[in-house]
């Protein structure tokens, strides 16, 4: 691990609750900042969530810049008006607050407004940003990717990657999460599962582990309550109906999301997130549910790797009595079945919106021999077809 991301990993903290967002005066007064600049999309501001932050700090006394025309077409140059704005007005820290676009932008301006030497075409790439930049905060308000905390950022054609980039604190408040479609919540899940159970059973960290292990609580925990009112008959399928009681479980899901990022910032070279993403390009699935369904694949054969660590993931995904009464010998493969269960349910209970296999997904046999990867093509054969690469008692086809 890299030390600067242990370090990162160490400092970043995550609120969560009803006044979460009340604390943020406080800590951002500790780090020396009085006049934040947030950043949001219209959306956000329709269902009040600056309206929320606002109030937060109205009794602070600080001055509260808000900026709300972000959207998915944010480009460099908007990152330089903003840039500007930032600091013809003298703000000092800045609060993303929204999806994953939101995040970026943040991240990319947190970028130009901070001492750093060179401009950001010069920044991009990885390991260029060395030093810390000035005080980012990011507050999720439904569904995202998973990795809005990682240490990474894109836009326009400029990449970064650096730990520096991680938020300082990540904000979750319940009154924030706004409902999404199925496929954006399913694979915010799904992104944040995958990378948390891949880190945790490959990782000899033990904070790394630790850290993952929440994350896949979270999920186990919050995962149905969250997809419930898709599989509800009386609603409609593909969108959360408009009234829900659903905010303290996406805010659940939104928790393992922030963990996740903060993991793969520390294990970067995990197949099931980098492969993911580079399959996303060849379907029209979303690139979280592609890594749930390549995991169960990529742990059969990091098993061969790792020798007698794979079990251990069962004791996050089940808890710790159903971990203590499964047989050791056992447990791994209690891990595949549960994990395989899991999208099979998924597939069915969704009319087959989520994918159980890579064909499942569209992609076809002949695009995976033409793809250049690093990636064992084993996996690859056995995430398309859905067979386990060990027949064993527990194991289940998808």
């Amino acid at each position: 691990m890299n030390q600067a991301s242990m370090e990162f990993l160490c400092r970043s903290t995550t609120g969560f609750g009803k006044i979460a967002l009340e604390h943020l005066p406080s800590d951002l007064t500790a780090v020396g900042a009085q006049k934040p600049l947030v950043i949001t999309n219209k959306s956000v501001t329709q269902r009040k969530g600056t309206t929320h932050v606002i109030n937060a700090f109205r009794e602070s006394g600080m001055t509260l810049g808000i900026v709300d025309s972000i959207n998915g077409t944010a480009s460099v140059d908007t990152v330089g008006e903003l840039a500007t704005l930032y600091q013809d007005k003298g703000f000092d820290a800045i609060l993303a607050l929204g999806p994953h676009s939101v995040a970026h932008v943040a991240k990319v301006l947190n970028i130009a407004v901070s001492d750093t030497p060179g401009n950001l075409k010069s920044l991009a790439g990885n390991g260029n940003i060395k030093r810390p930049l000035n005080p980012l905060v990011y507050i999720p308000s439904g569904a995202g990717s998973g990795f809005e905390t990682a240490g990474e950022a894109s836009l326009d054609a400029l990449s970064f990657s650096s730990p520096f980039l991680m938020p300082d604190k990540v904000v979750i408040d319940p009154r924030l999460m706004a409902q999404d479609s199925l496929e954006a919540t399913a694979g915010e899940a799904m992104a944040a599962l995958a990378c948390c159970v891949e880190a945790h059973g490959t990782t000899t960290n033990p904070l790394i582990r630790s850290y993952a292990a929440t994350g896949i609580s979270l999920v186990m925990e919050n995962l149905e309550p969250c997809l419930q009112p898709f599989f509800n008959p009386k609603s409609p399928r593909r969108f959360f109906p408009r009234a829900s009681t659903n905010e303290k479980a996406l805010a659940g899901l939104a928790t393992a999301a922030a963990i996740s990022g903060y993991v793969f910032s520390n294990c970067d070279d995990l197949i099931t997130v980098n492969l993911g993403r580079t399959l996303a390009g060849f379907s029209s699935v979303n690139s979280g549910i592609l890594m749930a369904v390549l995991l169960p694949a990529v742990l059969e054969y990091s098993s061969g790797n790792t020798p007698g660590t794979m079990e251990r993931l069962l004791l996050p995904l089940v808890g710790l009595d159903r971990y203590c009464a499964t047989p050791k010998e056992q447990r791994f493969d209690q891990v595949l079945s549960i994990l395989r269960q899991l999208i099979n349910s998924l597939f069915q209970r969704s009319d087959t919106a989520i994918p159980r296999t890579l064909a499942d997904a569209g992609i076809r046999r002949n695009t995976l021999e033409q793809m250049t990867t690093d990636c064992p093509k084993i996996i690859l054969e056995h995430a398309h077809s859905g067979n386990p690469m060990n027949i064993g008692e527990h194991h289940v086809r998808a």
